[in-house]
């Protein structure tokens, strides 16, 4: 979708050889293939149960040595240290500073009983013993348990006789024999061990793959001097970008692949191999096809960023520092599958990277959400498109390619922006990103502290203040990025039958969407805990954070910067859709995309047709403030609105209405070229 009008020329063999020729330079390259092949087929693997191992054979090693343990205030003819001594590989010594040597490493244990601790046996009562060692000490650790065994079983000898005495048998002082039952099954078990530690590594792997062809494809030619040869051939930038990014997709897609499969073996018939008995090493191949469904579009986003980073490079070695930074940043959030209790819910469903990483422990856990999964892929789709946008965006701009500087700073510098009246696409697409960015890390946060002003902060601060600096710094012309004239009076007319006949039909609309894609519980419950909260205070005050804050404030944004940059290079009706669909992402729901997907294309059209953004605004605001209406005075909720009522008539007749309005406005005004 974001392509539209690039797409429409697209060549598939110039394409297929860009591509070609691509993936022969990526074989001829030692140092992908090391990266590619190597390290997750031979290498990593090879490492990993090399050093399990030696671990496993360092532990046996100082589980038999052995270990002195000194003594004190302990008779030698003690049970005690008959039980030491007859213990193999357990030495008693006799020191005269035991607690010295202890610390020293000279014994690894002192074992100590109080000095009244033989009497207050004799009287049935309770002596202390304290073990005193060096927790730091790896023998020290490793030998612990055999210590405390040999204790353990000296005091239960001891509870054997007192009971014997008094004539007593041990389930006397054992009421309750506790037996654990684990029900998760193999599967389950084996995916909970790889869970934690691979969904991480792959996603690490997918990161490397993608970097070093990203690289060597952009600054890697600027540097041998082949760029030049392959921009004058007959295939266009984006039949280039596009061949280039199916070879970086491919590395990367085919190392993350690589890493999954050596790293399900070296778990399953190396590092776990001595507890197979009790665990399986296995992903369903539902759930496999799942993440790769989600590790492709993962690896085009790579991929892409990292393309457009390494574009204002002018040589290999300068394009890795630029690439380091969102390469660190990237492995952040992929750590995430680490963390004990970590569950992909609320803010880490849209997190990046983040949720890819805690959807496939999901899944090796064998827990199967479909919303999650859906969730999670549209996310990723999402940023894979805004990064080949970006990408080609850049490949068409010859200060970028060829220009002299290589950095972010000077590209963006205001003393360089050349006025113009309107952003281009990809202005209007970076606004997109960063205001998606601070809406999901900083709106949401504040919303969810305190909604009251965290709405607050966001339709003002957001979607209101910083569209206008934003359009401000790229010195646009406000009046016409912001479409700020009046209607006329036909449009202001076609805007009231547009809201009526959408009011006719949302009734019957919200019952289809429950019935196709009904709405969970949960988030009933959440929305019903948002609105008390906002009917906490008056209905003009719920009406102005509802209806009127978003009407103007989000207008500014979608149909000001969002729409006048996408009319700047696409076809009328692919901006309009674009436009549509970022608005309905930003609602970050899907299950109200359907509804907010309508009203914003019933916005967009409205102010496209009309030159006026006053038209969006008015849509929005009668829209929100209607649906805030019903829910306040359910009473008044004629048309089933609240309730999701299906109407055949109601819905034919708002058909019929929003028909009206759009023969309305296209005969009574004239649409404004952005």
């Amino acid at each position: 979708m974001f392509f539209s009008t690039q797409f429409v020329n697209m060549r598939l063999s110039k394409i297929k050889s860009i591509f070609l020729k691509e993936i022969l330079d990526t074989i001829r390259d030692r140092r992908t293939l090391l990266i590619t092949i190597v390290i997750p087929v031979v290498l990593y693997p090879g490492l990993m149960i090399f050093m399990s191992e030696v671990a496993t054979s360092q532990q046996a090693k100082m589980e038999k040595k052995t270990i002195k343990v000194a003594v004190v205030n302990i008779p030698k003819d003690s049970p005690l240290i008959k039980r030491l001594k007859a213990e193999q590989g357990i030495e008693i010594v006799t020191s005269s500073a035991p607690y010295d040597e202890v610390k020293g490493g000279g014994v690894q244990y002192v074992l100590e009983l109080s000095p009244d601790s033989l009497a207050l046996l004799k009287e049935g009562r309770t002596a202390t013993v304290q073990l005193h060692y060096d927790r730091s000490n790896d023998e020290t650790t490793a030998n612990l348990d055999r210590i405390l065994r040999i204790i353990d079983s000296y005091s239960q000898d001891l509870l054997n006789e007192r009971l014997k005495e008094k004539s007593l048998s041990g389930e006397f002082v054992t009421p309750l024999d506790v037996k654990e039952v684990n029900v998760a099954t193999k599967q389950r078990m084996g995916g909970a061990l790889i869970g934690r530690l691979l969904p991480m590594l792959m996603v690490f792997m997918v990161l490397v793959g993608a970097m070093y062809p990203a690289i060597d494809m952009t600054a890697g030619e600027k540097e041998r001097g082949t760029l030049e040869t392959i921009l004058t051939s007959p295939a266009t930038r984006t039949e280039i970008v596009i061949g280039k990014f199916l070879t970086v997709t491919l590395i990367a897609l085919l190392t993350g692949l690589l890493n999954l499969g050596s790293m399900m073996g070296t778990f399953a018939f190396g590092i776990f191999k001595t507890v197979a008995q009790s665990i399986q090493i296995k992903i369903p191949m539902d759930c496999m096809l799942i993440m790769i469904a989600c590790l492709v579009p993962l690896a085009v986003f790579f991929g892409g960023v990292m393309m457009a980073i390494a574009s204002f490079a002018r040589s290999y070695k300068e394009a890795q520092s630029l690439v380091m930074p969102f390469y660190l940043v990237a492995t952040l959030p992929a750590m995430v599958s680490t963390i004990p209790g970590l569950r992909l819910e609320g803010f880490w469903l849209t997190l990046p990277v983040a949720n890819v990483t805690l959807l496939f422990k999901e899944l090796m856990l064998g827990i199967f959400i479909p919303n999650h999964i859906l969730i999670v892929l549209f996310s990723v789709l999402f940023l894979a498109s805004v990064a080949i946008f970006l990408a080609i965006q850049l490949f068409g701009r010859e200060e970028v390619l060829f220009g002299e500087t290589s950095s972010f700073g000077l590209a963006l510098r205001y003393s360089n922006i050349v006025p113009k009246s309107v952003p281009e696409r990809s202005e209007a697409l970076l606004f997109t990103i960063i205001a998606l960015t601070l809406l999901i890390y900083a709106g949401l946060p504040l919303q969810m502290n305190n909604l009251i002003r965290g709405l607050l902060i966001t339709e003002l601060g957001i979607f209101l203040a910083f569209p206008v600096a934003y359009a401000a710094y790229l010195k646009l012309d406000l009046r016409k990025t912001f479409r700020l004239y009046a209607p006329s009076a036909p449009a202001i007319l076609a805007t009231f039958l547009m809201f009526a006949g959408i009011a006719l039909a949302i009734g019957t609309l919200s019952y289809l969407q429950n019935r196709l894609f009904p709405v969970p519980q949960q988030m009933i419950d959440y929305m019903d805990r948002v609105m008390r909260t906002l009917y906490g205070q008056s209905f003009a005050g719920a009406f102005i954070l509802i209806a009127l804050l978003p009407a103007i404030c989000e207008e500014v944004s979608f149909r000001g910067v969002v729409l006048s940059g996408m009319l700047s290079r696409s076809k009328p009706w692919n901006a309009i859709l674009i436009t549509t669909f970022l608005f309905a992402v930003f609602h970050l729901s899907l299950h109200r995309f359907p509804g907010v997907f309508l009203i914003g294309l019933a916005a967009t059209y409205l102010v496209w047709k009309s030159g006026s953004i006053f038209t969006g605004m008015l849509l929005h605001m009668l829209s929100n403030g209607y649906v805030a209406f019903v829910a306040k005075y359910s009473e008044y909720d004629w048309l089933g609105v609240a309730e999701g009522r299906p109407s055949v008539w109601l819905f034919t007749a708002g058909l019929a209405v929003v028909a009206s309005a759009v023969v309305l406005i296209k005969r009574g005004t004239t649409t404004a070229v952005a």
